[in-house]
């Protein structure tokens, strides 16, 4: 399988980035394909890019099994998360951003704070996790889950398939 693995630097160099960003011009005419920021760490694909609270910090989860914390300005790694032991499919918020969940083909999901990065709960399943939508009461103080079976639609507006922690 083919991914993006290099971008056209601000000196007209071809460079190996994980995920670069560009500036979005309002004028299609002036867009350029150069990369601003260029971030490199990760062994394999990301699966997910997201802004963290304030626009300080970008969050990357990983088929390399983490989730890690870059500088917008500058690129550099500001954290790394290694709890996981398969592709991190999917990161979600909480509305407040206080704390994040991951999805792992590892057959778990991770609660974390965002701030500190320490891992506050761990689901198990029977199945990969591709994605878990952040309800900002259950990430507050979780329920617990058993077991697949015990999850149920919380609203009409869900993916079909898309698990969701019973009330």
């Amino acid at each position: 399988e083919e991914w993006y693995d290099g971008v056209i630097d601000e000196a007209d160099s071809y460079v190996r980035c994980d995920c670069a960003f560009v500036e979005v011009a309002e004028d299609l005419a002036e867009q350029s394909d150069k990369a601003k920021l260029c971030i490199e760490g990760h062994k394999d694909r990301i699966n997910r890019a997201i802004w963290g609270p304030l626009n300080t910090a970008i969050f990357t989860a990983s088929e390399d099994s983490t989730v890690r914390v870059w500088d917008p300005k500058t690129g550099k790694e500001m954290g790394c998360i290694t709890d996981h032991k398969k592709a991190v499919n999917n990161l979600q918020f909480s509305k407040d951003r206080m704390s994040f969940i991951t999805s792992s083909a590892d057959h778990t999901s991770r609660l974390y704070d965002t701030e500190t990065l320490k891992c506050l709960k761990t689901f198990e399943t029977e199945r990969p996790v591709n994605a878990v939508p952040a309800h900002a009461r259950h990430l507050r103080d979780p329920p617990a889950v058993k077991h697949p079976s015990e999850c149920v639609a919380a609203r009409d507006d869900h993916l079909p398939g898309e698990p969701r922690l019973k009330d």
